[in-house]
């Protein structure tokens, strides 16, 4: 299960990935975002090597984002925040419970911004504003892709090559059910689709799926989980990552399964962390 502490695990891979995929020539600057000093995992001054050096590649290797679009699969998001308004394509924004373009439909507006999708969009995408914080890839473009909180997989698997010529990188926050102990399968529609989108995406070169190591850990009946049992996390054509503590310690308990599919890890977690969290977006 993806828990918001998790959403830093997929972020972190998320802006790598843009960060690699067109490196763009900005002006050097420092952040004046009134959060910019709380978000450890972008500077982090008590632990150097916990962050994940984002000043460092906007300014020495002039990266943030440019040119590249992440999409965000969950169930709501809050486009209208501030921080997001400029980033969002409207053309690519879907909503694949009812075939609209409203990728709110949520009953209250706490409901939309306190979800983890807008959360993780917050950390990756926020526009430099001096509204709250800075996402780590601030000139990528943001497309909200929203699927049913029950879920349906010919709503994820649609979702997952949706514009596939025009998405980059598709960051996976949407809920699924982890192995807990046993072999957890995907559904041929939904492993279709990542087929299709890492072999034909991207003009060719192949879409980018980023999947969290999962989050129940100590949930299970004395059967630790493992991304070994998730058909996401441990799919050929998925990358599942990991987490970090604030200290650069591996993340353990509740939200990091481990396993032999997790390839890379990143910062991840802290009580401060959370607070960010739920000011940024």
């Amino acid at each position: 299960m993806t828990s918001s502490r998790q959403l830093f695990s997929v972020l972190g891979f998320v802006i790598f990935l843009s960060f690699c995929l067109k490196p763009t020539v900005t002006v050097d600057f420092i952040p004046t975002d009134p959060l910019f000093t709380s978000q450890w995992y972008i500077s982090n001054k008590d632990h150097p090597s916990a962050d994940i050096n984002a000043p460092q590649a906007w300014n020495r290797h002039k990266a943030s984002g440019r040119g590249v679009t992440v999409a965000v699969i969950d169930n709501y998001f809050d486009i209208l925040h501030d921080d997001l308004l400029n980033a969002t394509v409207q053309s690519l924004s879907r909503n694949f419970v009812d075939d609209s373009a409203n990728v709110s439909p949520s009953k209250s507006v706490a409901n939309a911004i306190s979800s983890k999708g807008t959360s993780l969009a917050g950390m990756v995408l926020a526009r430099t504003n001096e509204v709250a914080a800075i996402g780590l890839a601030y000139n990528a473009f943001f497309a909200p892709l929203t699927v049913a909180h029950t879920i349906k997989a010919e709503q994820i698997a649609a979702a997952l090559v949706f514009e596939k010529d025009r998405i980059q990188i598709y960051c996976n926050t949407w809920m699924s059910e982890d192995g807990f102990g046993y072999k957890t399968q995907i559904p041929d529609v939904i492993s279709n689709a990542l087929e299709e989108g890492v072999t034909t995406g991207r003009a060719g070169k192949g879409n980018i799926y980023v999947f969290p190591a999962g989050s129940s850990y100590t949930k299970t009946l004395g059967v630790p989980e493992s991304t070994n049992f998730d058909g996401y996390a441990n799919n050929p054509y998925t990358i599942t990552v990991g987490a970090l503590t604030r200290t650069g310690y591996p993340g353990t308990g509740a939200y990091h399964n481990p396993g032999l599919s997790i390839m890379g890890v990143v910062p991840a977690s802290s009580s401060l962390t959370d607070t960010v969290v739920r000011k940024v977006c």
